[in-house]
């Protein structure tokens, strides 16, 4: 198995997602995309994915607060 080796910023770069592409997306085109590479959710129950827990929902961390509140540093203690 090789090994592929990135800069930090390369790695960062390749990672972030693309969020005025996402906003620009409508259902049309996530349909469409969806098509292309056979996904089909029709038959999913998201609301029992959710109570079952196969699905979670993930909601932003406020990093700069938790810092704040914590009286922590980005570099150290």
């Amino acid at each position: 198995m090789s090994i592929a080796r990135y800069s930090t910023e390369r790695a960062r770069a390749k990672a972030r997602a693309k969020r005025a592409r996402m906003k620009a997306a409508t259902e049309k085109t996530i349909a469409r995309q969806a098509g292309a590479d056979d996904t089909d959710t029709a038959q999913v129950d998201f609301k029992a994915a959710l109570a079952e827990g196969r699905l979670r929902v993930v909601r932003p961390v406020d990093v700069a607060a938790i810092r704040a509140k914590t009286r922590r540093r980005k570099d150290g203690p």
